[in-house]
């Protein structure tokens, strides 16, 4: 009786399947799904000195880390254009936040000074004077349609730092 069973299950299989295999390989084939693929209105480009000290933007443009800083004891060194926020969408309010390695009691102060398109106008985004100790800091500011906003970096250190290589992060979100 089994094999009987078996036969008729063989038997009905071989109906049922070539129907199930085309009826998947119709809505396969017909399948379809389409989207756009948005880019932010607020990310990252490169700036004059975004090369110079070893700046990399990172995945969608919303984080810039540099790791070569020209760094010097007892001076105050500025980076005129480490990179720029650009904002192609609407007003936007951005947040910029500032993570360091750790500077030790090295670190007098680290600046990050937003300049506008006019390039006289400076606003203090995030300064962190807490003797270098590993810090994130944030701020947020208001950028206007269309704008492209110079990040600048002021980074004083001690008159009796050493010489080892450091590196920041600046992380970029808006709302």
């Amino acid at each position: 009786m089994k094999k009987k069973q078996f036969l008729i299950l063989l038997f009905i299989l071989s109906f049922v399947m070539p129907v199930a295999f085309a009826s998947i390989t119709y809505y396969l084939g017909t399948f379809s799904m389409s989207g756009t693929i948005a880019t932010s209105d607020v990310y990252f480009t490169a700036g004059d000195d975004t090369g110079t000290i070893s700046g990399t933007i990172g995945t969608n443009a919303s984080s810039f880390t540099a790791t070569a800083l020209p760094l010097v004891a007892g001076v105050n060194v500025i980076v005129t254009e480490a990179v720029n926020i650009t904002n192609g969408g609407s007003s936007h309010s951005v947040t910029l936040a500032l993570s360091t390695e750790n500077f030790g009691s090295e670190c007098t102060q680290i600046k990050v000074i937003l300049v506008e398109d006019d390039g006289t106008t400076e606003h203090d985004a995030v300064i962190i004077d807490t003797n270098g100790d590993n810090t994130t800091s944030s701020t947020t500011q208001t950028i206007p349609a269309g704008e492209e906003w110079i990040v600048k970096l002021e980074i004083e250190l001690d008159a009796d730092a050493t010489a080892v290589a450091r590196s920041i992060t600046l992380t970029l979100s808006y709302t």
